[in-house]
């Protein structure tokens, strides 16, 4: 008789925790890769909530840069669209909040089947990618 493994059926706390860790994760490397220490896991805020994850695009060099909405999602089938304006009434929240520059949203998703923060996919409109090309340019 053969044993089969089955894979463990996701309840409501298992994807918590999962896309929590998904959160984690994405801040551990981004601050390593954009050698920023603020950068963190964001705290929630119910319906004004910020992002995922806190100080993207800040600080660096004494110079406030552009702040980035980093939106994460860790399912099987992420509905852009809800991601996308998930993503982009946090910056509207971040906006009001704080003012500056206009936020840069973005939607991280996980790339099932591989571990490594750094080859996650993004997702952002295409006229936000032409802003950050602008910015990254120095016309914007």
């Amino acid at each position: 008789m053969a044993t089969e493994r089955r894979a463990a059926s996701r309840n409501r706390n298992s994807a918590k925790r999962a896309g929590a860790k998904f959160e984690i994760d994405q801040a551990a490397h981004l601050r390593e890769a954009l050698d920023n220490a603020y950068i963190s896991r964001q705290d929630k805020n119910g319906g004004k909530d910020l992002g995922d994850i806190a100080y993207v695009g800040h600080q660096t060099a004494g110079v406030r840069g552009v702040p980035v909405i980093y939106e994460c999602k860790n399912t099987s089938s992420v509905s852009l669209t809800g991601a996308t304006r998930e993503a982009q009434t946090e910056a509207a929240n971040y906006q009001e909040k704080f003012g500056g520059p206009d936020p840069i949203p973005v939607v991280c998703h996980k790339r099932h089947g591989v571990a490594d923060p750094g080859k996650q996919w993004i997702t952002m409109e295409v006229d936000t990618f032409a802003r950050l090309l602008r910015l990254a340019e120095g016309s914007d």
